[in-house]
Formats: structure tokens, C-alpha cells, sequence
């Protein structure tokens, strides 16, 4: 590899590379690239860290390409492939000349962005990862990165028309790619200054050796780094949460959603004691609720005896907390303040729907001896006949349903069901009847 003084004068008449070695090397270094990035972006990610994807591919652009450039004028690919990287003085390249190359002119910049957002969202969307990006910003982004790596590729076609073979990274980098042969033709170095330029080139191999080191330790210990951070961020946020939680549990103690929510949080967090208080400060502040809503209704009832809907919502209250014989007794006492057949029946449905067959059978009863003759109170009466093992009554009871009410299908296929069981009903001899006015 040459290297130049720059205290000589500027080296004449430089010829442009061929295109088909560029062509290869550059194939080369983005291959080389790419890998690179990828696994400065994998090891973080394999272990849960952070994942910073354009970070690590423009860590291997610096690495792998920019600085590289800067000490020798050369990459990897280029060096294999015998191309050396000069101004177009012969000296060596600027260092932000290069990054500007590099970054912009050859496409990676954008290139990394572009594919860390398709790939963050396509990752959040199946829910391989979590994906964050400044989201006011990300539409512009895309778009101008869109278009940067559009010209980045056009850019390298201008080779094909420009008299040195120069790419548009080149133009805007101010660069030059030429034989590696012809660099080192053109250094005339007695033993003196190929002394000094071969410490020199030591010095640099151990300064880049360094760079690298440090860059590497730096690329993956970025993500960890901001792991721990972002946990943090995490952390700190949920504990805000927590809090307003706690504070909305103090003002609303009887919000069934909100202590649910609070008491396993706390159990998340082995915070066994407090998920307890938490669950003891609800069914105290419900049974209040509860006992306020009692006397309520009770108060109202005691006012209109006939208010069925202050009856049902308080037996329902009652339900909810299993008290059946006092749900029982509103039921039967909201019947007796009106009533009418039709009342008797509905409260002998509660019976057989709360499993007091024997209770629901006389109410049933009674309700149809009293007018209320309708096929719905048959239904249930024979159906609560059979809950007690009355078969034979409960099928002629769902016969009476049927007859009046030939829709109840539910109580066609309960009488099919019994009739498999027991035999159809008898069907009724008929009766004679003598002519009126004779005798024998």
C-alpha cells in the first residue's frame, strides 16, 4: 500500500480504475457491510438487549469502510481486488470527504434507516419485538431516506458515462478510485522516508486496530447500555401508573375493575400484603355500597308496596350476595301487595328457577285455579312435577302447554323426552251422551 507525504507535490495524471474491479470490490465491501451490521445489530438482540440497527450498519460503514480509508485508502474488497481510494490531487482522501462518500453517496445511511423501520414494524406487527421511532418524524424520514437511496443507486450508473469512472459517491466525495499499482509507481521514497512511512503505516495499524476494538465494545455495549435505561423508563412508568391507580382505588374503593387491576399488579410485584388491603378495602366498600343500596330500595318498598322494579333489583342484590331466604321473602311479600294470578305465577317461576320445586308446584297451582290458565304456567308446572319425580302429572301438564301454546318447542322436546321414558299420555275414551228427551 502507498502512502504519500503531503508535503510532496501533488501526484500527476491519475488513471481511473477499471470498472469491472470496482465493480467486484464494491460488491465485496457492501456484502462485507451488510454482514457486518447485521450482526452488531444480532448479538445485542439474541440476548434481549436494545436493538439499534442503523447504529450497527453505520458502525461497519465506519469500521469496515471510513476509516479504513482514512489510514490506508483502502478497504478490504479494494485491496483484494488491487484499487486504492485518492483525492484527486493523489493525496489521501479527507476523513469527512469519506463519511460524506460512504454514508450518503454509497446509500448505506439511508439504506440503514429504511430497513429499520420496515423491519421494526414488520417485528412489532407479529410480535417479535417492541419498535420505537420518533413518530412525528418517521413519514418524513422514510420519504427523504426513500429518495436518497434512489439516488445512491442512479449514482453509481454515472460511472458508466464520466471520463475517470467516477460515481456520484465520488463526485460529492471529492474522490477517486485508481489502480493500486499505479499509487505505488508513483512513490519515489529513499530508505529514509520508507523508514518513516513504514512506522507511520505501523502507527496507523495500531490506531486502527484500536478504533476498531473500541468501536466494536461500543456498538454492543450501546444496546445494553440503553437496555438498562429504557427497563428503567419502563419501570418508572409503571410505577406512575401504579400510583395514579392507587390514588383513582382511594376515591373509587368500590371499583370492581380498578381493584382487580391494582391487587395484581401489587401480586406482580410480591407485594402480597397490599393486593390483600387492596381486596379487603373493596368488599368492605362494596358491602357499604351494597347496604346503602338495601335501604334504599327497602325504604321505597316500604313506601309502594307494588314498585315491582324496586322489588327485582333488590332481590337481585340479594342473589348477588346468597341470600336466597331473604330474596325469597321480598319476592313473596312484592306477590302479596298485588295479588293477582298472573303475580302468583311469576313468583312460582322465581321457586322453580331457584330450585324450590315443591314450593313452585303449589304456587303454580294456585295460580292457574285462580284464572291465570295460560300455557306458559302449565310449562313450568310441569316441568317442576318432574324435577320431583312426578312424571306422569308433569306429562299431562306439558300435554295442557302444548295445547294451549303449540310454540313452547322447548316443552315439545321436554314432552318427547319424557314420553321416551314413560310412554305416551292415554289418549281419553269418549264419553256418551243421551239424545235429550228420551228415556229408556
Amino acid at each position: 500500500m502507498s502512502e504519500h507525504d503531503p508535503d510532496q507535490p501533488a501526484l500527476p495524471r491519475l488513471a481511473p480504475a477499471p470498472l469491472g474491479p470496482r465493480i467486484g470490490a464494491g460488491a465485496f465491501d457492501a456484502f462485507a457491510v451488510v454482514g457486518l451490521g447485521f450482526l452488531l445489530f444480532w448479538i445485542p438482540f439474541r440476548v434481549g438487549a436494545a436493538s439499534l440497527p442503523v447504529w450497527a450498519l453505520i458502525a461497519a460503514v465506519l469500521g469496515y469502510a471510513v476509516v479504513p480509508l482514512a489510514a490506508f485508502q483502502a478497504t478490504l474488497g479494494m485491496r483484494l481486488f488491487g484499487l486504492e481510494l485518492v483525492s484527486r490531487d493523489g493525496t489521501p482522501p479527507d476523513f469527512l470527504d469519506l463519511l460524506f462518500r460512504e454514508v450518503i453517496g454509497r446509500g448505506y445511511g439511508p439504506a440503514a434507516y429504511l430497513g429499520a423501520v420496515v423491519l421494526g414494524l414488520i417485528a412489532s406487527m407479529v410480535g417479535a419485538a417492541q419498535f420505537s421511532a420518533v413518530l412525528g418524524g418517521m413519514g418524513w424520514g422514510f420519504a427523504l431516506c426513500s429518495l436518497l437511496l434512489m439516488a445512491a443507486g442512479a449514482g453509481h450508473l454515472v460511472a458508466f458515462g464520466h471520463p475517470d469512472n467516477r460515481t456520484l459517491a465520488d463526485l460529492l466525495g471529492k474522490t477517486m478510485v485508481i489502480p493500486r499499482t499505479v499509487a505505488a509507481q508513483q512513490t519515489d521514497a529513499d530508505a529514509d522516508e520508507r523508514a518513516m512511512l513504514a512506522t507511520s503505516k505501523r502507527n496507523k495499524m495500531i490506531g486502527l486496530v484500536v478504533f476498531e476494538v473500541a468501536l466494536v465494545l461500543g456498538t454492543v455495549g450501546l444496546p445494553f447500555a440503553l437496555s438498562t435505561r429504557v427497563k428503567s423508563n419502563q419501570e418508572y412508568a409503571q410505577d406512575l401508573k401504579l400510583d395514579a391507580d392507587a390514588h383513582r382505588f382511594e376515591d373509587s374503593p368500590s371499583d370492581q375493575g380498578l381493584a382487580v387491576r391494582l391487587a395484581s399488579e401489587y401480586e406482580e410485584r410480591g407485594q402480597l400484603d397490599k393486593a390483600k388491603a387492596v381486596r379487603d378495602r373493596f368488599e368492605a366498600a362494596r358491602r357499604a355500597t351494597d347496604n346503602a343500596r338495601e335501604a334504599s330500595l327497602r325504604k321505597r318498598l316500604a313506601e309502594a308496596p307494588t314498585d315491582t322494579d324496586a322489588a327485582d333489583t333488590l332481590v337481585d342484590l340479594l342473589e348477588d350476595q346468597n341470600r336466597m331466604a331473604d330474596a325469597r321473602t321480598v319476592r313473596e311479600a312484592s306477590y302479596k301487595a298485588d295479588p293477582s294470578p298472573e303475580a302468583q305465577a311469576s313468583f312460582g317461576v322465581w321457586l322453580y328457577n331457584h330450585d324450590l320445586n315443591q314450593d313452585a308446584v303449589a304456587q303454580l297451582r294456585a295460580s292457574i285455579a285462580g284464572g291465570f290458565d295460560e300455557g306458559e304456567a302449565h310449562a313450568y308446572l310441569g316441568m317442576a312435577l318432574g324435577e320431583l319425580g312426578q312424571k306422569i302429572d308433569a306429562r299431562h301438564e306439558l300435554h295442557v302447554a302444548l295445547e294451549k301454546d303449540p310454540d313452547l318447542d322447548q316443552v315439545r322436546d321436554e314432552l318427547d323426552a319424557l314420553e321416551q321414558e314413560i310412554g305416551p299420555e292415554p289418549v281419553a275414551k269418549p264419553k256418551l251422551v243421551k239424545p235429550a228427551g228420551k228415556h229408556h
